[in-house]
Order: structure tokens, then sequence, then C-alpha cells
């Protein structure tokens, strides 16, 4: 790093304004210190702070996970972002095109950190976040577009921050640890399973049976689906099918299948089983991975709410019994805010 790489950094704006507006209050206190533009594109930027929890968690070392359980325990340490979807100012929206988020702290942010100090320098300032650690706190730059992507009024974006202004942050999705161990049997129910949780995952599940999906024989017609004939060429389906079999059996033996729960829930929660042996195995990684979009056959269940599958760790074909399952996680989603910015 020299000077002349140092002065590439600095934000190349042709015109900004300070606004110094925050919203929230406590640990959601944030800042939105400065809006600008460079040629056809406008800028805001935002400032917040991780929790002190957050911050330890960031920062902990951790030892490597010695079964799924607990890695996937770790996981589920790491915060979830919100990031701002629109603001509306003196009646005018201006909606997110993109955002890029960093800590200030990181070493490697150099850009970040200088964007941040000429945000100072021009009058920028972060109210109940000056005395947080620079350690702790999190920019983000986000790109503005008018409504549904249009192009933005300019003499409405240099006037945000004199009237009114309305954040409006995205929907949130959490997942929440549940741990509800059960058997549950191969086959349809004639009478669904109920399981009733409590606590931050309260909801009634209803699991109406497993079913199980050979991957191996829907291989075989899979890349003659018109999606594929319709938008690539037959060398590109010849190489990707290919490649498709050689992945496979990491997600499927040969000669096995996958089973599928059936379920439904009267929340619109999404819920994650796994085996007990699963969960009880050491954690083993692919460099590469196949996801499969699992659908239910109908869009709703017996009980009147939205049919749902979670796919189990692949099992000989022809099993019939018993399988030990543990309800691991429910995931949820929160419904975005609107936030009242101030001065």
């Amino acid at each position: 790093m020299n000077t002349q790489n140092l002065r590439t950094l600095f934000p190349t704006v042709t015109k900004q304004k300070i606004l110094n507006l925050s919203y929230g209050e406590g640990e959601h206190y944030t800042v939105l210190p400065m809006i600008a533009q460079k040629e056809d594109t406008f800028y805001l930027w935002e400032i917040s702070a991780m929790s002190e929890q957050e911050y330890e968690h960031r920062n902990r070392t951790y030892k490597e996970a010695k079964t799924n359980r607990a890695e996937l325990k770790q996981n589920l340490e790491e915060a979830d972002q919100v990031w701002i979807e629109k603001i509306v100012s003196g009646g005018c929206c201006f909606e997110a095109a993109s955002a890029t988020g960093t800590c200030l702290g990181e070493r490697y942010n150099i850009e970040e950190q200088i964007q941040f100090l000429y945000m100072l320098g021009q009058g920028a300032e972060l109210g109940e976040l000056e005395q947080v650690e620079l350690d702790r706190l999190f920019i983000t730059c986000y790109e503005l577009t008018g409504k549904d992507g249009q192009k933005l009024s300019e003499e409405a974006f240099w006037n945000m921050g004199n009237e009114d202004v309305t954040v409006t942050l995205s929907e949130q999705h959490r997942s929440v640890l549940v741990q509800k161990r059960f058997r549950l049997k191969t086959g349809e129910y004639a009478k669904p399973k109920v399981l009733h949780l409590t606590g931050e995952a309260e909801s009634s599940v209803y699991i109406h049976g497993i079913r199980f999906h050979d991957v191996w024989k829907e291989a075989e017609t899979r890349f003659e689906d018109k999606r594929y004939l319709e938008h690539f060429s037959k060398e590109q389906i010849a190489q990707m099918k290919q490649e498709f079999m050689e992945l496979l059996p990491q997600i499927c033996p040969k000669g096995c299948v996958l089973p599928m729960i059936e379920y439904e829930c009267d929340r619109d929660y999404q819920m994650q089983f796994y085996t007990t042996e699963y969960l009880k195995r050491a954690p083993k990684h692919h460099s590469t991975a196949l996801f499969f979009a699992m659908r239910p056959d109908t869009q709703t269940g017996p009980m009147g709410y939205k049919n749902r599958v979670c796919q189990l760790e692949a099992m000989e074909e022809g099993f019939e019994g018993e399988i030990s399952v543990e309800l691991f996680l429910c995931h949820k989603t929160i419904p975005g805010e609107e936030k009242k910015a101030r001065h």
C-alpha cells in the first residue's frame, strides 16, 4: 500500500449531503450519516453496532465441531443481518437496489474505514454510537433507485431529511432451536402425529408420514425436461447431466432413496428435521454439493395449512419401519418494520 493506492480508496463522489438521521433504540440504534451521488448512481450510508454478545461470538475461537449437532449449533450463533428495503421522504420512495456491509474493525476493510473517516470529516455525527468501540461498528453502503427500480427524482433525493423520513427494514429470517426427539414410522398416516411447540417456536406441527423419493430414477429423465431443452444445447445438457451424476452419490448413494417427512404447521414456519444418527456423526464436508428443491404433491394439506416436506439423509431402498428423528430447528420469518427517522 502506498499513497497513490490510498488515494483511490476515498469516495469519488460528485456531490454529497450530511443527513445525521437516526432510527431505532438501544442495540438497534442506527445512523444514516450521508447520501451522495456519483454520475447517475445515488448512495446512502448506514452505521450500526453489533451487540456485545454478537461481537463476542464473532471473535470467539471455536473448537472444531465433533458432531453435526455441535456444528449446527455453532452456525445458529451468527446473527441475521437486517437491511433497509426502502426509504420514504417527502412522499417520494427510494428503494435499495444493492447493499454492501462490513465491520469497520476488520483490518482488511481499509476502503470502508477511509469512507468512514471521510464522512466524519464532512460533519457526520453518530449520536449514541459515538462511544461505541470502532471494532463493533458496522458500515453499510446502499445504492438507491426510485420505486420499482425506476429512475429516482434527483430533487427529491437531495431534499431527503428536510421532511419526515420513514425507513422500511427487510424481513428477518430467524432459526429457533427446538431439539424435540421422537420416532416416526415410514408410510402415510391415517391420523397425523401432532407436535405442540412452545416458546419462541410456539406452533402446532402435523406430520402426515414419510415417503421415499427415488432420485436415481428421477435422474434418468431429469434433463429431458423442456426447461433444459429450451435454454441449453445438447452438448451443454450432456455436460450438466455428467456432472450431476458424478455428484449424486454424495447426497444419495446408489441403491438408496431419500426419506421425505410430509407435514403442515399452523404458523408459516418451516421445520428442519434430522435423524438422530446424523446429529451424532462427525461433520463431513464436500467441496461441491447438490441441492434438491423437494415439493409436496399438493399445495394444501389435510389440516388446511401449507403442505411442506423435509428431506432426511439417504436410506437403503426398501426400508420399512421406524426412524429415530429430531425436530432440530424451526425457521420463522419476522416481518419487516417501519421506523421513523429523526435528527
